[in-house]
């Protein structure tokens, strides 16, 4: 916690100095997450008043012995819903064998019943499946369970040496970590950590082997990771004696919901996994029907994905929990509610909200209102509103779904192109290497040369819109704090610290097929903190846009529309700050900048977005922006240690344009 009392250059400010001692002070007495959330009334306690209001008493299950079988419970709850209240006797269990890659799947339909976990440990036997996976459920409520695995889900090695070019490192496996994925030669992908901290080094980049081999004559824990660049001492800050922690060579979601509707997950502890800690999606229809038990809007409270326990007869403690993002959201209907969380220790990004992005292959113009549209298959539903981008990727119109089908002939059906200049990293391969879906929709047809071949759909109602995220904690973990790109959205009162690529990033990417744009978002009250400490960065809080071009997508209108950046804090981060594009209706107000650029910048490495680094680097920044307006925000702190720092710029496509400087903060804001 003390890392950036050390990781600040002489010269800092007693008010920055200040600022820092003053937060980890609070940090130390559980002031984060911030009290003004804990004042208010959490959405898990309005969801039991509304669902459950009259409790009765609980009906145990008690397993037998220390197994616990997965079906039989689901025959026991299934036969005993009625009463409302279920519960589990406490005690640590072990489910052995995954069924499908799933341990405990709990796929019945279900309603209006609590199952209380309270107390209850499962332990799960394959390190590469999925520890849960839950659906079809209306108004039920998971309480309290903790999930582990029997054998970590993630790896772990020290490095004991490099070869000359920094292109092969030798490694150690402790004593009590798996060597599974060593011995399979796979290349994993790792992340450095300095040895006894638990985040990742600061000026560090991510390390995909080629592959793995084994150094048999040093010995049955010895391996070399070979990859295809330099990765040495002499390109980032690694050495003898670090920590490399890597990802699970396979994938599996830990905890899965697969739709759901007005349910309620409280209080789940999940310690480590193979892939996202949690992943929430739901059953998509080829017809464009969806079931009215998995259309979301659930509740998230309590949760925790945090470190594994040491492992028998290791020395040292795990570095990662999740193999990937700590809570990945795709496509649900209804938006969800995240609160009061702890997220920490996971290889990717800790909550991600999206819906996808389809490539439009062909297109039949019905009437001047209709037409029959051919994409690459993605979730879509009749009745829902489609967004049509044209090649600068900007807003062309909106449609209504009115029939989904798979595209004929089903399972040969070939595209009239096979190359997309917006997504190229799609394939167009004739089916089955790809799948498409036939779509006929109705409204005022945009142009044809803004709707054709190779322009981009998606469909606003699978986006995970309409969500809250509110006094979470993200912290210690590789890439960015939050990936958003939903609308209808808060984000409060969280806090994020030691995300190596950036703090709060709002975009959409066609190079993931996510989307998309945001409008009616509002991001108060949160603290972004140590963020951008690796060699990429995307910056403390990111609103922007890029277009195939790799250019800022332009307008007007643009695709962002109607947000809010209000009191937000910014500590020690030497990168960009806060940046602003592609975006109209946008209110910047009251933020504090505490320490920006107090030490050398460490993000220097190939930047994701095409933001200025030279000659100037700046705290605010802003392109392609209408209605901008900025006012009380302000700096804590002297100049900047990095030379040729302004406090903000703006290019002649923001109106009105922005202040020229950001002021020093009034003494009340600073604490």
């Amino acid at each position: 916690e003390w890392r950036v009392l050390h990781s600040m250059r002489s010269g800092v400010s007693c008010a920055v100095l200040g600022a820092t001692v003053a937060f980890l002070a609070r940090r130390a007495s559980g002031g984060y997450p911030l009290p003004r959330t804990q004042q208010a009334r959490s959405a898990m306690r309005h969801w039991m008043e509304e669902h459950h209001s009259q409790q009765t008493s609980s009906l145990v299950y008690t397993p037998t012995g220390d197994l616990f079988n997965p079906a039989l419970f689901e025959q026991w709850v299934i036969a005993n819903a009625p009463h409302r209240q279920l519960a589990v006797a406490p005690g640590r269990y072990t489910i052995p064998n995954a069924t499908g890659n799933v341990h405990f799947p709990l796929l019945a339909p279900l309603q209006d019943v609590v199952l209380d976990f309270s107390g209850v440990t499962l332990r799960m036997g394959v390190r590469t499946a999925t520890a849960v996976q839950v659906s079809n459920w209306q108004r039920v409520a998971l309480l309290g369970l903790t999930i582990e695995y029997a054998q970590l889900p993630t790896n772990q090695a020290v490095i004991t040496g490099f070869n000359p070019s920094g292109t092969a490192v030798s490694v150690n496996i402790p004593k009590g970590y798996p060597l599974e994925d060593w011995q399979s030669g796979i290349g994993l992908s790792c992340n450095v950590y300095g040895a006894g901290e638990h985040w990742v080094s600061v000026g560090t980049s991510d390390m995909t082997a080629s592959n793995v081999t084994a150094v048999v004559s040093a010995g049955p824990r010895q391996f070399q990771l070979h990859y295809p660049r330099n990765v040495g001492p002499s390109a980032q800050t690694i050495a003898v004696g670090d920590t490399l922690g890597c990802r699970n060579a396979k994938f599996a979601f830990t905890f899965h919901v697969d739709g759901c509707a007005s349910s309620l997950f409280a209080n789940l502890t999940v310690k480590g996994g193979p892939g996202f800690g949690f992943f929430h999606g739901h059953p998509s229809s080829s017809t464009g029907v969806v079931n009215p038990a998995n259309v979301g809007g659930n509740v998230f409270s309590g949760l925790r994905l945090t470190y594994p326990d040491r492992p028998v007869g290791a020395t040292e403690n795990p570095v990662l929990s999740a193999s990937a993002d700590g809570f990945h959201a795709n496509g649900v209907p209804r938006g969800l509610i995240i609160e009061n969380s702890l997220i920490e220790g996971h290889n990717d990004d800790g909550i991600a909200l999206h819906g996808q992005f389809s490539v439009i292959v062909d297109v039949a113009r019905l009437s001047d209102i209709a037409a029959r549209i051919w994409v690459t298959r993605a979730d879509y539903g009749i009745g829902d509103t489609v967004r049509v981008f044209d090649p600068a990727f900007s807003p062309a119109g909106d449609l209504i779904v009115t029939s989904v089908a798979p595209a004929s002939p089903n399972g040969k059906y070939a595209p009239p192109i096979n190359v997309s200049k917006m997504m190229p990293s799609v394939s167009l391969a004739p089916e089955p290497q790809q799948w498409y879906t036939v779509l006929e929709v109705s409204g005022p047809l945009p142009p044809v040369g803004r709707l054709g071949r190779d322009t981009v759909l998606f469909d606003q109602n699978r986006s995970c819109s309409g969500f809250t995220l509110r006094n979470n904690t993200i912290r210690n973990h590789r890439a960015r704090g939050m990936l958003i790109k939903a609308s209808d959205g808060v984000i409060a009162d969280n806090h994020i610290e030691n995300s190596t690529l950036g703090g709060i990033i709002i975009t959409p990417e066609l190079s993931w097929g996510e989307g998309s744009y945001v409008s009616n978002l509002s991001i108060t009250d949160n603290v972004v903190r140590s963020v951008c400490t690796g060699k990429q960065c995307y910056g403390g809080l990111a609103l922007a846009a890029i277009a195939p071009t790799h250019t800022f997508a332009g307008g007007a209108p643009h695709g962002h529309t109607n947000v809010q950046i209000l009191r937000n804090r910014f500590e020690n981060i030497s990168q960009m700050q806060l940046w602003v594009t592609s975006a109209d209706n946008v209110d910047v107000k009251d933020n504090v900048f505490v320490g920006p650029y107090a030490y050398p910048v460490v993000a220097t490495c190939c930047p994701p977005y095409p933001f200025p680094t030279s000659p100037h680097r700046y705290m605010v920044w802003a392109s392609q922006a209408t209605n901008l307006s900025m006012s009380g925000d302000c700096v804590v702190g002297p100049a900047p240690a990095v030379s040729g720092v302004l406090s903000i710029g703006a290019t002649s496509s923001v109106t009105p344009q922005p202040p020229a400087t950001l002021p020093q903060c009034p003494p009340s804001a600073i604490l």
